[in-house]
């Protein structure tokens, strides 16, 4: 069905976060879960999580850390 559409359903899995300085940095999942390994990202880094469906989830989790959302099962 994608290919009928020429569009990807899922979003192609890039990772969003800050880095120690607070910069924005997007990775795939892959990189994300090498960074984890490495002790480049932890279940504290601040990620953005794309998956909010509502204005409170947005303002209470959009920005959170990685150990409140989905991103945890990557680390």
């Amino acid at each position: 069905m994608q290919s009928t559409l020429g569009a990807s359903i899922v979003g192609g899995g890039q990772i969003h976060y800050r880095d120690p300085s607070g910069a924005i940095k997007t990775v795939s999942r892959d990189e994300f879960t090498t960074l984890g390994a490495r002790g480049g990202v932890t279940t504290a880094t601040p990620v953005f999580d794309t998956t909010v469906a509502t204005a409170g989830d947005w303002r209470d989790r959009f920005e959170t850390s990685a150990g409140r959302t989905w991103h945890k099962a990557l680390l």
